[in-house]
């Protein structure tokens, strides 16, 4: 028995070559899916990072979508169709895909803050529920009394050889139990 839930699910962008950016994120509904709006951003230096053939093609593609001509910021909004979701599986190279029909990102996101960092994915098609496929039950008052959670995702894990070399992804879905904090307490915790 695996001790990962799930409910939790992989986002990824599409490359040419690979996957080549990777979140997770939560059903909520047969086509919705909560996960960070940061995900739904491409990041210019981490495509440069993988080589990407036709980079004048993605510069003027973001001109297209009307992002900022400031490309110090070196992000752009991926549309729908440079994304996908997979469910079924903790192991990130299993599990079946679906296609995004929408993106719905917060409206006070900003790609410079971690404020606000919430996107709606809603998918082409329903999920079927089942035993490796379920929505998150979402409790409607605190949860008082908890003293530890279960965080989980892919996340980057390790470092190659030296300080200058690329992060490595986990091809495991990893989990952490950690100290519940109240909201209150939240924003003197953790900078993010």
């Amino acid at each position: 028995m695996a001790l990962h839930g799930p409910r939790d699910r992989k986002v990824h962008s599409r490359g040419k070559r690979q996957t080549i950016q990777s979140c997770s994120g939560t059903i909520i509904q047969k086509r919705l899916i909560l996960t960070a709006a940061h995900c739904t951003l491409m990041n210019f230096t981490l495509l440069a990072s993988y080589g990407c053939e036709d980079w004048s093609k993605f510069i003027e593609d973001a001109k297209e979508r009307h992002q900022p001509a400031d490309l110090s910021l070196f992000f752009v909004q991926m549309k729908p169709s440079e994304m996908e979701v997979t469910v079924g599986s903790n192991d990130f190279t299993k599990g079946t895909s679906h296609k995004i029909l929408h993106i719905k990102r917060h409206s006070g996101f900003k790609s410079t803050s971690s404020i606000d960092d919430l996107a709606l994915l809603e998918l082409k098609q329903f999920l079927n529920f089942g035993l490796e496929v379920s929505r998150i039950c979402l409790s409607k008052r605190e949860a008082l009394g908890i003293e530890s959670a279960t965080i989980m995702g892919w996340g980057l894990t390790k470092e190659i050889l030296g300080s200058n070399s690329p992060k490595i992804l986990s091809f495991l879905m990893c989990c952490v139990k950690i100290r519940y904090i109240c909201q209150e307490n939240c924003p003197e915790s953790f900078l993010y």
